[in-house]
């Protein structure tokens, strides 16, 4: 299973080490239970308590996401009030091994720009 879904999950110009990497930690999952997670997280798309997150929000999705698309992080962010939303260019449902630099420097980036809340 792992192979055949880690296809569907990488983007399209990752390499050959991310998908190997993402075959590797998927082969370590209970099939049964992955599919349940899988099919909760993609069934929902009304997300009818988001406008009452009330913290600051980045959700950061890949381009070539094909689990959650970037269509579910628009509609998120539009339902979260001052939700950041990023999308970064060629990277699968992984971005944060496929691109590893630009997903930390969104994640730092929006950290630092708020630190002064966790104070």
């Amino acid at each position: 299973m792992a192979p055949t879904v880690a296809d569907t999950l990488i983007g399209r110009q990752s390499s050959r080490a991310s998908w190997q990497r993402l075959v590797d930690s998927m082969a370590a999952l209970h099939k049964e239970s992955y599919i349940k997670t899988v099919h909760a997280n993609t069934s929902r798309t009304d997300y009818p308590d988001a406008r009452q997150i009330s913290v600051p929000t980045l959700l950061i999705f890949g381009e070539d996401d094909r689990l959650t698309p970037p269509d579910v992080g628009h509609a998120m962010q539009a339902k979260i009030p001052d939700a950041q939303l990023v999308i970064i260019p060629t990277a699968g449902h992984l971005s944060n091994i496929e691109q590893p630099e630009v997903f930390n420097k969104a994640m730092l980036d929006f950290l630092l720009k708020h630190r002064e809340l966790a104070k």
